[in-house]
């Protein structure tokens, strides 16, 4: 660094003093220092940002987490060095917690030591700044390469769908089992590259839920309708129980794909001619919808990571089953943030059973919810 700009925020003025005089000596670079004695002093720096900040915690009008969180927010891109008493390293840490890059204890500094602890916490800002852009830059490379790859796979499972249905003419027993195949592998890549989009949009806070008033029978009926070529072509039925209309609040388009999800999920592990059963019904509070398959069943060890980021639920195992694991995982975050919850219940004689159970109203102000649109 050739020159630096810093801004002292502290009440004591004779310490703003000395410690600017020491710093401008001993510094290894030319420094400016500004000054502020308040934080709303302070913040009428966010339109021309200094270089770094030494903040004093405890201000005449602003106390503790309340003076970094303010800073942060208005100089999001400066770094923050708290300036903290010996018996106040805690405060200290949970301010790095909060935003802040170093802590410096009074007394114990001179302008040598604090010229090192600005340049190390600049050098600290501009790789958290490197690492969001990166990891922006690649969660948007997935989401254009799941929906240009999602949209690419739809077109051939259509046609894929077409020559299983004839339109060509009649298949040979060889090249209907090829087809078959191929279909089913498609299904799940649009699952998976569905999956992919879905999940960048909620943790990235680019999408929002619509909550409506509306019937889970009719959303698990037209995702049943969404499986049911991939049901077909792998020689499993599917069974659904309903015992009345079930009204809740909740975004429609979230819970179908949740609904899909559990629903190819449950085909993909069932054995040829077997059933996949499901049903929903009301209790007092909750709409509560179950899928079961009549498959392998899992072990414990495979029951706990089922909703992990990455899993695809069949430990150590060879299956023709491929799958990233995200499908689970999403389903879990959109029922979280529908204020519900997925369980499973599975056993190596009985298959496996998918519980979800959604609030019939929506709540808001749940801490894990996005936007909300009502």
């Amino acid at each position: 660094m050739d020159s630096f700009v810093l801004l002292i925020v502290e009440d004591n003025r004779g310490f703003s003093l000395a410690i600017s005089a020491d710093l401008q000596a001993k510094a290894d670079y030319a420094v400016r220092v500004v000054k502020a004695f308040t934080l709303k002093e302070a913040l009428t720096h966010a339109s021309d940002p200094p270089d770094a900040i030494l903040l004093d915690l405890d201000l005449p009008d602003s106390q503790g987490m309340d003076t970094v969180k303010s800073l942060r927010k208005q100089l999001p891109q400066v770094p923050i060095i708290v300036l903290t008493g010996r018996d106040c390293i805690k405060s200290a840490l949970e301010a790095i917690k909060n935003g802040a890059q170093d802590y410096v204890i009074k007394g114990e500094i001179d302008g040598r030591y604090l010229a090192r602890a600005i340049q190390y916490a600049v050098e600290r800002m501009q790789v958290q700044r490197q690492l969001i852009s990166i990891s922006n830059q690649r969660e948007d490379f997935m989401a254009v390469l799941s929906h240009d790859l999602k949209n690419n796979l739809v077109g051939c499972e259509r046609l894929i769908k077409l020559l299983l249905d004839g339109v060509i003419g009649d298949l040979t027993s060889e090249q209907n089992e090829s087809l078959s195949l191929m279909h089913k592998t498609m299904c799940d890549s649009i699952l998976i590259s569905k999956d992919m989009l879905e999940l960048y949009r909620y943790e990235s806070g680019k999408e929002v839920l619509r909550i409506e008033r509306a019937d889970l029978t009719a959303t698990v009926q037209r995702a049943i309708h969404d499986v049911q070529g991939f049901a077909s072509y792998s020689d499993v039925k599917l069974n659904f129980q309903q015992t009345s209309p079930t009204p809740l609040e909740m975004d429609c388009i979230a819970i179908e794909h949740v609904v899909v999800n559990l629903l190819h999920n449950a085909i993909r592990f069932s054995p040829r001619k077997s059933a996949v059963e499901v049903q929903t019904y009301c209790t007092d509070d909750l709409a509560i919808l179950k899928v079961k398959d009549k498959g392998q069943g899992l072990t414990s060890l495979e029951q706990e990571s089922l909703f992990k980021r990455i899993n695809e639920g069949r430990i150590g195992r060879n299956y023709d089953n491929g799958g990233t694991g995200l499908g689970l995982y999403l389903c879990h975050r959109i029922l979280q943030l529908h204020n519900g919850t997925l369980s499973c219940l599975s056993s190596k004689t009985s298959g496996t059973t998918f519980q979800a159970s959604i609030p019939l109203a929506f709540n808001p102000s749940h801490t894990f919810a996005p936007q909300v649109i009502k």
